[in-house]
């Protein structure tokens, strides 16, 4: 087994239209090393009000940063102002502000939308026509949409080490006694 070990802790901002998959890829590398994952659309029907649901999130942020463990955040980094935001509070709090951005193309990505009904097809637009590409000196990591969760974990893990590393293609085995801030990794 192998070791993934951060001098700093990770603040992942997910990127992407809606029906990239940054849920799907969030969950899974969440559940995969063991991190929280935020996600402010589950927390949103929490709160009486998108502002309450707003500050919930900052809430729930700031007392994940006061661990110092790396987290994924899914949602907000629609615009170079919110990611620049994120970034700034992530450095603040001693973390390495990363942008993940899944890509697919927009018949996908509407078309996964659309079936789950999680917005309209006019929303999905507005959104889509409101989305800010990242700028190169945002250092992002780019992930396809369609392809499969371990080869989009590589991809990112090889950004975020400077170490080889494989991913398991099965779950990893909990470890006792292994350091809080290492990721584990099945060889």
């Amino acid at each position: 087994m192998k070791s993934l070990k951060l001098s700093k802790p990770l603040a992942i901002m997910m990127v992407g239209i809606p029906g990239s998959g940054k849920s799907y890829f969030a969950e899974k590398f969440s559940e995969m090393f063991k991190i929280p994952y935020i996600d402010p659309l589950a927390i949103e029907p929490l709160a009486k009000d998108e502002d309450a649901a707003n500050k919930l999130t900052s809430f729930v942020l700031s007392k994940i940063s006061q661990t110092r463990e790396s987290f994924v955040l899914e949602g907000n980094g629609d615009t170079f102002k919110s990611r620049s935001e994120f970034a700034y509070w992530a450095k603040s709090n001693g973390y390495v502000p990363t942008f993940i951005w899944v890509q697919v193309d927009k018949a996908t990505a509407s078309s996964r939308t659309l079936k789950k009904n999680k917005i309209d097809k006019e929303t999905f637009e507005q959104i889509v026509k409101s989305f800010e590409k990242p700028k190169i000196s945002e250092k992002t990591i780019v992930i396809s949409g369609k392809h499969t969760y371990i080869s989009q974990a590589r991809t990112v893990v090889a950004n975020v080490s400077k170490e080889d590393v494989n991913l398991p293609n099965k779950k990893p085995v909990e470890q006792k006694g292994v350091p809080s801030k290492s990721i584990r990794i099945i060889q």
